[in-house]
């Protein structure tokens, strides 16, 4: 794909037609997903995951718009974190499993565009702070 260098209002046009007609992807892209860990105590974010999207990988800036969560492994409350980098927060979600039929959840989720090259994991909290993991997808498009 190649990337238009605009500014201003010429910018957010080619960013409205990028969300328009963009292929979306997943990362990991024909692979397990990423395990991510809660922390030890309750609501403690755990250890950053593995990378979601690795460092150099993306070629064009980018978004993620979707997460698709699965391997729950306990019912409870919790607070997933997506980093870029090193350690910015670039989007928040909440969800509870109250249920181990529930299989998958996929939810919409909104980052900032991301800089080619950029780096992505994830960090999890959980209310029962018991170390519970789940297993995590991203959804975006390239600019």
């Amino acid at each position: 794909m190649t990337t238009v260098k605009t500014t201003g209002k010429e910018q957010e046009i080619h960013y409205v037609e990028e969300h328009v007609h963009s292929v979306q992807w997943v990362r990991p892209d024909l692979a397990a997903g990423v395990t991510v860990t809660a922390g030890g105590v309750a609501w403690t974010y755990g250890a950053l995951s593995a990378d979601l999207i690795a460092a150099a990988a993306e070629a064009n800036e980018f978004d993620i718009h979707f997460i698709e969560i699965s391997g729950i492994s306990a019912n409870t409350d919790y607070q997933l974190a997506l980093v870029a980098g090193a350690s910015t927060v670039i989007a928040e979600a909440t969800f509870t499993r109250a249920s181990p039929i529930l299989a998958s959840l996929q939810f919409a989720i909104q980052t900032p565009v991301q800089p080619a090259g950029t780096r992505i994991r994830a960090k999890l909290a959980s209310a029962a702070g018991g170390g519970e993991t789940l297993v995590l997808k991203v959804h975006g498009h390239s600019y």
